[in-house]
């Protein structure tokens, strides 16, 4: 059942106020200018730099030319409009389209920062496109972006290493930088064919079946976001303690080193650094 009545306010005339007031602040704030106009991909250039955006199966913290596929290369190119939240002031939501090609969109919800990395840095692929088909298809078959690009990058490390074979992936090559397979997995892990059967169970259950289970990048069987710890050292805390598993929502540590601070709550970004600096 839904609630049919209000919450009681002490003072509405004051609430209002000082909603207004909030309103005005989160509307005009640079941060919300810079999410209105790009998007959280506007994150992607700075999270290159921080070595916030993992690739390769998480296997490195660094990877060039991440502005292909950043908030500013999405506006220039495929992006028809941004989309707002209900009341909200900023809209950092995108809507993409695609006219023509093999990738041809409507009008549909465009990639998050989340998913900018996952089909790109993550496996290594650079074509805008390919990756706005891919968050297409995992949105319209109810697969999150973050499990399914982890899943497929750790079966490419696998079959890098020698654990997986040709044979057991239906003859399917796993390359980096291939949107085109990821694409095919994607549809194969949504109708459970072959060997989407496999990768539709997650990181876990493949790395308990290839051996592997060292080098399953997950807690509690959920997989790892798009935030690197090598980069922000608390975010290591923040996986390995959320109830449900690896989440950046539970303690976002990240948001502080970058200086959002709460100093009237003793809230203050750290030095990572600090340690090396008194050795010298």
């Amino acid at each position: 059942m839904f609630g049919s009545q209000k919450v009681p306010l002490a003072d509405e005339d004051k609430f209002i106020e000082v909603a207004k007031e909030a309103h005005t602040i989160v509307k005009e704030a640079f941060n919300s200018e810079m999410f209105r106009q790009l998007g959280t991909g506007a994150y992607v250039d700075l999270a290159q730099e921080m070595g916030d955006m993992p690739n390769i199966y998480s296997t490195l913290g660094v990877f060039e030319n991440a502005s292909k596929i950043s908030g500013s290369t999405m506006a220039e190119t495929i992006l028809v409009r941004n989309r707002a939240c209900y009341e909200c002031p900023i809209g950092c939501g995108r809507v993409v389209k695609i006219d023509e090609g093999k990738y041809k969109l409507p009008e549909t919800d465009g990639p998050e920062y989340e998913t900018l990395c996952a089909f790109r840095s993550l496996i290594l692929n650079d074509n805008l496109e390919g990756l706005a088909y891919a968050n297409y298809l995992c949105n319209i078959y109810g697969i999150d972006t973050i499990s399914c690009s982890s899943t497929i990058a750790f079966a490419t490390y696998l079959y890098e290493q020698g654990k997986i074979s040709k044979d057991e992936i239906s003859g399917i090559e796993l390359k980096w930088g291939n949107i085109d397979t990821v694409i095919q997995l994607i549809e194969m892990i949504a109708f459970r064919r072959g060997f989407g059967d496999v990768l539709a169970e997650g990181i876990r259950r493949i790395g308990e079946k290839y051996g592997a289970l060292d080098y399953a990048a997950e807690v509690k069987g959920l997989e790892i976001p798009f935030h690197d710890p090598r980069a922000f050292f608390g975010m290591a805390i923040c996986y390995a303690t959320s109830p449900r598993g690896t989440c950046h929502l539970n303690g976002d540590v990240y948001l502080i080193d970058l200086g959002q601070e709460v100093p009237e709550l003793g809230i203050v970004s750290g030095d990572k650094f600090e340690k090396e600096k008194k050795r010298k």
